[in-house]
This record gives C-alpha cells, structure tokens and sequence, in this order.
C-alpha cells in the first residue's frame, strides 16, 4: 500500500519534469541552484557572473521559444491567446510553462483527494463521510477506540500455538497481540492528516496565483518593484540610449517589456526564483533581461527580416545630437546594434 502511495505522490513530479525539462528545455531547479549561489556568493564579481549565466539562461529560452511564423492560424492562434491568457499550452504564445504548472496543481490535487478516500477505505471507514473521516479519526485517537471494522490493522487476533506437552505436540487457538499494527495505523493517521492539509494548501495557493498572473497590472507592478529595489545599480543613462526610448520607470514602456519579452512564462519563472531567492537577487536578473530587451529585441515585432538597419538609423541620429557633450561615438557604447539579428548570433546578456 505504501509503495503505491509513493508512486501515486511521484506522478505529479514525473508530468512536471516531461512537460518543462524535457519539453521546454529549461530546469528551473538549476536555475533556483544558480541564484541561490549568487545570493550567497563570496564576492561581487562571482555575484554578477551567477546572475549574468541565469539572465542569459532566460534571455535564450523566452526569446528562442517565440513564433517566427506568418499565417492567418498564426495569426487566429495569437488572437486566441490574447483572449484566453495562460489557459493556452504553448511554447510559441509564452504560455507553456505557467499553464504546465497549473495543470500539475490540479494533479496534486485530484492525486491528493483520491489517496484520501484510498486511505478512507483501507483503514476500514467505508460508511464514513470523507469530509467526517478527520474529525472520527480524532475521536478514536481521543478515546484509544480499536479498530474493530478493520481487517489491515488489527490488534488482537486468533492464532495457533503449539505446545509440547509430555513428548506430544498440542496445538491451541490462542488470542495473540499485534503490536506491530499500532505503528501502521499511526502511520497512517499521520498521512491522513499530512495529505489533507496539503491538498488544502494546493488549493489555496492555485487562485492566488491566478491572481497575480492573470492581471496584467500585476505583473507590471512587480516588474517596477524590482527597478526600484535595483536602482541604485542601474545605469539609468545607460537605458536612455537606445533607439526607443525605453525607459524602466514608465508603467507603459514595461507593459511592452511584459507583453513582448517576459509574457507569461518569463513573469512566472521570476516570481518562482523570487520567492527562493528573494528581491535583490530577482531585481538584478530582471535589470539584465531589461537591458538585453532594449538593446537587441524592443521594438522589433518581425525577427525574419534583418531590419537593423533601422535600428541603426536611429542610432546615428541619436549620435549626431549627443555629438555636442560626447567625443566618443555612441555605437561602440552599443556593439550589440552593429551583430546580425539575434536568430543568426546569439549574443549574451551585458
């Protein structure tokens, strides 16, 4: 019973990784590993190296996963993930693994409900209620009542005995005693209990992560929370330099960074590494995806066509009004403007 239990609680974990790692091709354990390292790094420079490999991890997965394809059931299937959010499995839309994580709550829960009733059953409470089975549970442990509806965990039961008597071997029915059967049955109490209390758990945590993906505003004002914890490391004349504009303090301007860059994968896996690793440590990977944004992918809505050209463009008009304070010219600051398009090279996170 015990070993179907273990394989029955193993499943859920077995879909999670089939559907991420395998699927996906992101361990986000090593990714949880990576930023624990860098929270506790010896010095700065390792800090920046961890954070840098972990950003450019992500960097690779959100930006490779996305549909280079045109059609009008791209297109269909683009509206209907706008419509539907993260209700929609797939890789290209950003929605695989939030919507995989979902699905895998929902196999906890459903594995954890019938393991309920499976232990309902084995114990020998098959007329009790499941919603009632705690509280009978409490009542026998309270009173020390036997379990005398159950053949599993009897403890006291018939048993022959053979006794030598005079050179004669004399066999009786005696009432034997089942110690053993008084640590099963706590055994199984203790799961009873443990099992129920983390359904309980699943499904409370289910809708509130809901609540803090499905709501767009939500997601970018966790975003802004994180350049606010980071920005007295954030080279804010730095992020001014670009092409577009983009600047991290503007609510509209991080709408585009969640809806074109991050989506809803990207948001997720930073709020799993955040509740590991914490604020600081999520706020400088956000910074380094930020500036990976601007520099090589914000504006750009067609990764087929090499128009870098216009990006480039406006770099040098940029360049001829900043000549009057600046001697050095602002493309070498932006060597990643001058590469081939990101599907040809990819390029590391700066």
């Amino acid at each position: 019973m015990l070993g179907l239990q273990l394989m029955m609680f193993y499943l859920p974990d077995v879909i999670w990784r089939s559907l991420t790692y395998n699927k996906l091709g992101i361990n986000l354990n090593t990714l949880i590993q990576e930023s624990l390292q860098a929270r506790s790094a010896p010095s700065v420079s390792k800090r920046r190296e961890m954070t840098n490999h972990v950003a450019e991890s992500l960097r690779l997965v959100l930006f490779d996963h996305r549909n280079v394809k045109q059609g009008v059931w791209v297109d269909m299937k683009n509206q209907l993930g706008r419509l539907c959010g993260f209700l929609i499995l797939s890789k290209r839309l950003g929605t695989w693994t939030v919507a995989s994580y979902f699905l895998v709550k929902l196999v906890y829960i459903a594995n954890a409900v019938g393991q309920l009733y499976l232990m309902r059953h084995f114990l020998g409470f098959d007329t009790t209620k499941i919603s009632a089975f705690g509280f009978e549970l409490a009542r026998r442990i309270r009173l020390t009542d036997d379990w005398k509806n159950s053949l599993y965990f009897p403890r006291a039961a018939f048993c022959r005995v053979e006794i030598k008597l005079l050179g004669a071997e004399n066999q009786y029915v005696a009432l034997c005693a089942l110690p053993v059967n008084l640590f099963n049955e706590k055994i199984y109490m203790f799961l009873w209990f443990w099992v129920a209390f983390v359904c309980t758990c699943t499904v409370i945590s289910l809708p509130m992560w809901i609540w803090s993906l499905c709501l767009k505003s939500k997601r970018v004002g966790r975003l802004h929370h994180y350049f606010r914890i980071d920005d007295l490391n954030f080279d804010e004349h730095d992020m001014k330099l670009n092409p577009f504009h983009k600047n991290p303090h503007n609510k509209q301007h991080l709408g585009e960074f969640v809806d074109e860059f991050l989506r809803y994968d990207g948001c997720f896996i930073l709020e799993i590494v955040n509740n590991h690793v914490g604020d600081v440590v999520t706020g400088e990977i956000v910074r380094l995806l930020w500036t990976a944004w601007v520099k090589e992918y914000a504006g750009r809505h067609d990764f087929r066509r090499d128009d870098w050209s216009v990006a480039q463009s406006l770099m040098a008009e940029k360049e001829a009004t900043m000549s009057n304070f600046s001697p050095q010219s602002s493309l070498s600051r932006y060597p990643t403007l001058n590469r081939p398009r990101p599907s040809s090279v990819k390029s590391g996170v700066v």
